[in-house]
């Protein structure tokens, strides 16, 4: 066999030069204490993911919102009332009947009361008069019709004592309820014939002297409402006069306002009702209270001339010209308005069937309308039907509305479905 020769082999294969390929990297050891931080990931897709979701449910929410709106929101009634501006000039003379005709201005006669005081200092002692006054209830069992009773007619009382009224008044006329008379009757304020504590009466009935021998004496009496009080003769403490007129002046004008605001509250927009319509009787009593002075009472019974709204409305649309319409109505401003009765001091309201005034300035008018009955008229009506209800309103100058649901065809049966908006035009 053959020797090999490692040279021959090597000569056969030439000796290959290493490569980087060769080269084997370095084994390291772990270092002591190493963290390996795990792999960082891209948040940006879990904030995009919860934006669109947000944004979905805004969507959502934006969608109902039109639903309940668009479909199941409130039916919208949307009317235009009519209002009218007019001018009254004071130049002319006009006229109010107790009793009127058509196209005539009525009046009606309402009574307030009302008291005010006021402790004066006791500014010296002196001798004084004083006549006992009250008030006291007047009956006619006479007659259906009423009866009119003359300033000065004297009340006699069991005593004989005579006490008088200052002013003329009348008495209602009875009436039958259930078969039996209801006496009519009336509140009027009476004083004593002269001074004196004996005039002063807790209580008692009294007749009318001037009707004796008249079938009317027993059929027309009357009965304290009040005590008789005030009547004095004799040295007490007193104000001086300067200081009781300066004070008594004082308690009317209080009163005047007082009677005034009180009429207006009760009467509403029910009835007009000026400062100058009212006819005050004032009575003025005075206290001794000791050390503390002397007390100045004032009442004040108020007769007021007033007329009702919607005639006064009628009254001036007609007497100025204006355009009138049916309807009920009522005059805004009438502080605004500056209102004189013709010789006020010869009207007496008990009696008077006529009296004359002057007015001024600008009245302003509206038209009402009762929002419930409108609502009322129009629940379940089907939706062809509205323009001619709404038409017949003689408030009302324009109308539009807005069904919802959209597909409706008739107004809602419940009237808490229904939105009325209102607004007021000079028509």
């Amino acid at each position: 066999m053959a020797k090999v020769s490692f040279n021959a082999i090597n000569d056969e294969f030439p000796e290959r030069k290493p490569t980087i390929r060769d080269i084997q990297p370095t084994k390291r050891k772990k270092p002591l204490n190493s963290y390996t931080y795990p792999p960082v990931r891209n948040s940006g897709s879990k904030f995009k993911k919860a934006g669109w979701v947000f944004l979905g449910l805004g969507v959502l929410l934006v969608l109902a919102t039109v639903f309940v709106v668009l479909l199941m929101g409130k039916t919208d009634i949307n009317l235009k009332v009519r209002e009218a501006s007019v001018t009254l000039s004071d130049d002319v003379i006009r006229e109010a009947y107790r009793t009127p005709e058509e196209n005539e201005l009525p009046f009606v006669v309402f009574e307030e009361e009302a008291t005010e005081s006021v402790l004066v200092p006791a500014t010296e002692k002196k001798y004084v008069e004083q006549k006992a006054s009250g008030k006291l209830v007047v009956y006619n069992k006479f007659k259906k019709g009423p009866q009119k009773i003359i300033k000065n007619t004297r009340f006699e009382a069991p005593d004989g004592k005579i006490y008088r009224v200052r002013n003329s008044f009348i008495i209602p006329g009875y009436k039958v309820v259930d078969g039996k008379i209801v006496p009519g009757k009336t509140e009027i304020i009476v004083y004593a014939d002269e001074a004196g504590e004996e005039y002063n009466k807790e209580s008692a009935k009294f007749t009318l002297p001037g009707l004796k021998g008249d079938p009317r004496y027993d059929k027309i009496w009357a009965e304290t409402k009040t005590p008789l009080s005030g009547g004095f003769k004799g040295t007490k403490p007193v104000v001086s006069e300067v200081v009781r007129e300066q004070e008594s002046q004082k308690l009317e004008v209080t009163l005047a306002d007082k009677l005034y605001n009180k009429l207006k509250e009760r009467l509403a927009d029910k009835y007009v009702v000026f400062k100058d319509s009212l006819f005050i009787d004032y009575q003025l009593n005075e206290t001794v209270k000791d050390d503390e002075g002397v007390e100045l009472q004032a009442t004040g019974r108020a007769k007021a001339i007033v007329f009702p709204m919607n005639s006064f409305a009628d009254f001036i649309l007609v007497d100025s010209g204006e355009e009138y319409s049916e309807g009920d109505k009522t005059v805004i401003n009438t502080q605004e308005l500056t209102f004189a009765f013709i010789q006020k001091d010869e009207i007496d309201p008990d009696v008077d069937e006529v009296v004359k005034f002057t007015i001024s300035g600008t009245a302003k008018i509206r038209w009402n309308l009762d929002k419930d009955k409108f609502i009322q008229g129009v629940l379940g009506k089907p939706e062809d039907e509205f323009d001619a209800y709404a038409s017949s309103n003689p408030a009302v100058v324009d109308h539009s509305y807005k069904l919802r649901p959209i597909w409706r065809s008739t107004f809602p049966t419940n009237p808490e479905n229904i939105r009325l908006n209102i607004e007021f035009v000079e028509k």
